[in-house]
């Protein structure tokens, strides 16, 4: 019988469909086994091993010893058999891909990433162990991890039990794949449980840098090199690895076993100390939750004019879902970077990561509607819900209502009485209300000067006709608090208006987290109140932990106060909730430069660019990053890049590319564009901060120092910005920045 081609026949009580793999202890195939009509993978022993009584043996004995083990990140064996002379076994069959294959497609892991798969193979091998087996080839290829993220260990077809004397595996004989074997193992020793903990160590080692830790033209060397020599430190690859990281990597990789973690649980308890966003098993319960992306509404309607009216619709429907705990909503951002793109849905799906995606339609006409809605099944394709509403447009709130309800009960069916109520916790408000709510919030995703004071204007049209809606009042105070950001508008003048309406919000309704996030923003960013601030915002994580612009609110003001581990881990949690957000990814770059982590930084910045090269304020960060690695042709590209895209004169790309021709000696250059500074600064808003640190480039201390006084006494957000820019560092050593934090309350 040939083994390699049984595709299409049967086994047994197992119908084999296709070939997955093979390698030297077996082929393997998926299968559906008949009695349970249930998939299976069949692990089949090739007949050029079968006649060896040895083999055999060893691959008997595998099945047995795996079939002992019941750990949900080990696949499970069902059952051991013989049909026509071929010895198999049939084992859970996993849809995913080997870790080997996700380094082939990624080169290496971000470290949360890395350590949430080799916790879930440590937890595996921890099991194994206890029960006296040692896995003896921990390797990529046998590491799965599922469609949801979940890990599985597989092929212990070299384990033994740690008391078996079987002359199969004995002491001298060398088992395992060469470049992940442990020093003991090359030289033939007998093994124990560090020999696994070894194994791993490399494997996560290659996770972070995409390479082996050894690298030699043959075996021999190979073998000398592993037994003999230390691996290059990993913080020589990544600078943005934690050392801490780096420390359990080096000491599972030890030569001397005795060096090693004593086992396994040793191992995984320092994993849990890892100073990464959220621990080991946070991230395992989040990647196994139910997750969803609602997309943005269709517009159906005969004039096609309702496009704000479906981003509403699918916004609200966001907000309803990520009141719902252990549910994972992909923020408004990610979800809507898809609008118009006619993509295949399974596509979306596996782009941001979830199991389900929520598309409809709505036709609107005079005072009626017609809303769809389906929800789809990332891995088939298949519709789980869906629903058409033929409703009067005073039902817009019920309807959501009712489609909130109905997918939850479908991703969470077990769902808590207090969870349910929030899903109708919401301000109903007239429909001429709620329409030009829908306006305003429209406008101010566009995020431009011109967009943002159209939102407000609709904000305001909205609250004068109902003076208590509290999301009118957050949707205010948003578009004013960015408004300086994107504009010539004076910072202090909008803030006070973005303040107040931040206020009018929580005395409406104190539970509303955006109401939270637009105060705390208002609190660190002008008042400096940055114990206020940091209560405000995590106020806002309580109330919603699915609210992206919370954590990075939250990410921003621990930047501030130079808490810079807590804050990349905060930001990576924005981004996880948002990951397609082109502002949340510019972001971590701008944290990762004032962390010092410029390689990493400009990799982040590069994505971005990659996901949209037209984004404001994205080549003027690549180019500060630039900068600080004294790459100043780049950095000029990137400055000069940054003024094309935003079209318009720009305070910050203009004084980026006039510090760096002072800091290459071109100080006329640099002289012409302070002066274009000045002259505008008569007649316009310019901040304060981009002249005073012109004057500092160019050696006019006192001047300079003027003017940053200047930014601080008028609120200039961009000064919150300053110690960040490269090369300013040694400009402001000066007592009289000292003496400037110490207005900001930030001296400290």
């Amino acid at each position: 019988m040939d083994i390699e081609r049984l595709a299409g026949t049967q086994l047994g009580n197992y119908e084999i469909e296709s070939l997955l793999g093979q390698g030297g202890m077996g082929v393997v195939y998926k299968a559906r086994q008949v009695n349970l009509d249930r998939p299976v993978a069949l692990k089949i022993l090739p007949p050029t091993l079968s006649s060896d009584a040895s083999f055999v043996k060893r691959f008997k004995r595998e099945a047995r010893a795996v079939a002992k083990l019941s750990h949900s990140n080990i696949i499970q064996i069902f059952d051991i058999a013989e049909e026509e002379g071929v010895h198999f076994f049939s084992m859970e069959y996993v849809e995913g891909k080997t870790l080997d294959k996700v380094l082939e497609e990624k080169g290496k892991l971000e470290p949360n990433e890395a350590v949430r798969i080799i916790f879930q193979a440590a937890l595996a091998l921890e099991h194994a162990h206890r029960n006296n087996i040692i896995h003896r080839d921990v390797k990529p290829s046998n590491i799965i991890l599922d469609n949801h993220g979940n890990v599985k260990v597989m092929d212990f077809g070299l384990a033994r039990a740690a008391d078996d004397r079987s002359k199969v595996t004995q002491s001298g004989t060398l088992i395992g794949t060469l470049g992940y074997m442990s020093p003991e193992q090359c030289r033939g020793e007998d093994l124990d449980f560090r020999t696994d903990i070894y194994s791993l160590g490399v494997v996560l080692y290659e996770m972070l840098t995409g390479k082996a830790p050894f690298d030699a033209p043959n075996e021999v060397a190979l073998i000398h090199r592993i037994i003999s020599e230390d691996p290059t430190n990993l913080r020589e690859f990544r600078a943005d690895i934690p050392e801490a990281l780096n420390a359990i990597v080096s000491r599972a990789m030890e030569k001397d076993r005795k060096a090693r973690y004593r086992n396994m649980t040793e191992f995984i308890e320092n994993m849990r100390k890892l100073p990464i966003s959220s621990s080991p098993e946070q991230q395992i319960e989040e990647e196994s939750s139910p997750s969803i992306v609602v997309l943005p509404f269709v517009d159906m309607s005969p004039s096609r004019d309702q496009e704000y009216f479906c981003d509403g619709m699918a916004e609200a429907l966001i907000n309803a879902l990520t009141q719902i705990k252990d549910l994972k909503v992909v923020a408004r951002t990610s979800a809507f970077s898809f609008k118009g793109q006619n993509l295949d849905i399974r596509d979306i799906g596996k782009r941001l990561n979830v199991a389900t995606v929520l598309e409809g339609s709505i036709q609107k006409a005079g005072n009626r509607l017609r809303i769809t809605g389906q929800l789809i099944n990332v891995s088939d394709g298949y519709h789980l819900w869906s629903e058409k509403y033929d409703r009067d447009m005073d039902d817009i709130f019920a309807i959501q209502d009712e489609i909130s309800e109905a997918i939850v009960s479908k991703l969470k069916p077990t769902l808590l009485r207090s969870e349910k109520a929030k899903l109708g916790a919401r301000q109903t408000v007239a429909i001429e209300t709620y329409d030009l709510y829908l306006k305003g919030r429209y406008f101010q995703y566009k995020a431009t000067g011109e967009s943002l004071k159209k939102a407000i204007d609709y904000f305001e049209q909205a609250l004068a006709i109902d003076p208590h809606y509290a999301q009118a009042y957050a949707g205010l105070a948003d578009a004013h608090l960015v408004l300086p950001i994107y504009s010539s508008s004076r910072p202090q003048e909008t803030y006070q208006k973005g303040r107040r309406a931040a206020i009018r919000a929580l005395e409406i309704d104190n539970t509303l987290a955006e109401a939270h996030t637009s105060m705390g923003f208002v609190k660190y960013a002008y008042d400096w109140d940055w114990r206020g601030g940091e209560e405000e915002l995590k106020q806002a994580i309580e109330l919603n932990p699915g609210y992206a612009m919370a954590h990075y609110h939250y990410a921003h003001y621990l930047l501030r106060v130079n808490r810079f581990d807590e804050a990349i881990a905060e930001m990576e949690k924005a981004q996880k909730l948002d990951p397609l957000s082109l502002e949340i990814n510019r972001e971590l770059g701008t944290i990762l430069i004032w962390a010092g982590q410029f390689d990493r930084a400009i990799e982040v910045l590069r994505k971005t660019v990659e996901m949209d090269p037209n984004h404001p304020y994205t080549h003027l960060l690549l180019g500060w990053a630039y900068s600080a690695k004294s790459m100043n042709e780049e950095a000029l590209r990137e400055f000069e890049r940054e003024r094309e895209v935003l079209g318009v004169w720009n305070a910050a790309a203009e004084c980026s590319i006039a510090n760096w021709h002072a800091l290459v000696g071109k100080r006329d250059k640099a002289l012409d564009i302070l002066n274009t500074f000045l002259m505008r600064s008569k007649t316009e808003y310019v901040p304060p901060t981009f002249i005073g640190l012109l004057y500092l480039t160019l050696g006019d201390i006192d001047r300079g120092f003027e003017w940053l006084d200047k930014a601080c006494d008028g609120g200039d957000v961009w000064l919150l910005y300053i110690q960040g820019i490269p090369d300013t560092a040694p400009l402001l050593s000066d007592p009289r920045f000292s003496a400037i934090l110490r207005k900001m309350g930030l001296e400290s």
